[in-house]
């Protein structure tokens, strides 16, 4: 068998860098989020779910030559309905549809690239993105004006993303091509290449995004609380030299964003930690972690 026959075909890499992704995303101690041995205060799903999400997706993302970015959306939320009850990934699978395409179409993932298959989004794009929407039920959503999802969309994707993106941080990567997943991506390559835990330099870059704020939190919960995340968020960070209190604090924070019945879960930042995963991992400057299938297994049984 000579090199190009041993390599994998460029579906076969993204649809496998996309379970990595998502893997590792779910497994990450990550503040106010699911993951092994975390996921108490979130009544419907454990990390069994994200995990047998994560599974669904791989082939959906393999076949992402022959789907738009909306039908891509649409076949991924169905393929996780099948295997899970409740809304696990809507956030990761608009974030990772259009990346696939470029990755798919180009053999890279640059923002150039990206933002070209963006501006090719149709009507038909919104309609089905619009149903998966509505199959996976997910929450904070809320009514809106122009182009609600309750409505059909009479606009491109990419069009209905721009009006979405003052209030939704997913729908704003459309907007500005993806520009805090790509800047998420290099820290993450960055703490992942330093730290000699893959797991602990997710989490911290997760929780340094956190400073920002997140979108879902503060359509659930108001601009009040989301100010506090970001203010609490910020006293953790300012501990980063001094591990042991930064531990202490980050558990600290970690239980205020587990109260108030989970309505503080910071899932969108979640998932722009997912999508960037996915760069990373599809660009090569991110490695799939040699013990990733073995922490998966380990973490599935225990929940």
């Amino acid at each position: 068998m000579n090199d190009r026959e041993s390599m994998p075909l460029p579906g076969e890499k993204i649809g496998a860098c996309i379970e990595a992704a998502c893997v590792m995303e779910v497994l990450a101690p990550k503040a106010g989020n699911v993951h092994p041995g975390f996921s108490w205060n979130f009544t419907d799903l454990d990390v069994a779910d994200f995990l047998a999400s994560a599974r669904a997706l791989r082939p959906v993302f393999e076949a992402a030559a022959y789907r738009t970015v909306g039908e891509l959306v649409l076949e991924a939320v169905r393929a996780t309905r099948a295997v899970v009850s409740t809304n696990t990934n809507l956030g990761q699978i608009l974030l990772l549809a259009p990346l696939s395409k470029a990755a798919f179409e180009t053999g890279r993932i640059d923002r150039g690239e990206v933002k070209g298959i963006l501006l090719k989004s149709t009507v038909h794009d919104a309609i089905a993105a619009y149903e998966a929407i509505a199959l996976a039920k997910p929450g904070g959503m809320g009514q809106r004006g122009s182009q609600d999802i309750a409505d059909q969309p009479s606009c491109t994707l990419y069009e209905a993303m721009q009006i979405a993106a003052s209030y939704d941080d997913v729908a704003a990567q459309y907007a500005t091509g993806f520009s805090d997943v790509f800047e998420i991506a290099g820290e993450l390559e960055r703490e992942v290449r330093f730290s000699d835990d893959w797991l602990r330099a997710i989490a911290d870059v997760h929780l340094a995004r956190l400073v920002r704020g997140d979108t879902l939190v503060r359509r659930k919960c108001g601009d009040a609380i989301e100010a506090e995340l970001k203010s609490l968020a910020s006293s953790v960070v300012r501990h980063r030299a001094d591990p042991a209190t930064y531990q202490a604090e980050h558990a600290k924070f970690d239980a205020w964003l587990r109260a108030d019945g989970n309505r503080r879960n910071p899932g969108t930042t979640a998932d722009l930690i997912t999508a960037a995963l996915f760069v990373g991992l599809f660009s090569g400057t991110i490695e799939i972690p040699p013990d990733l299938t073995q922490r998966a297994s380990i973490s599935s049984k225990q929940t």
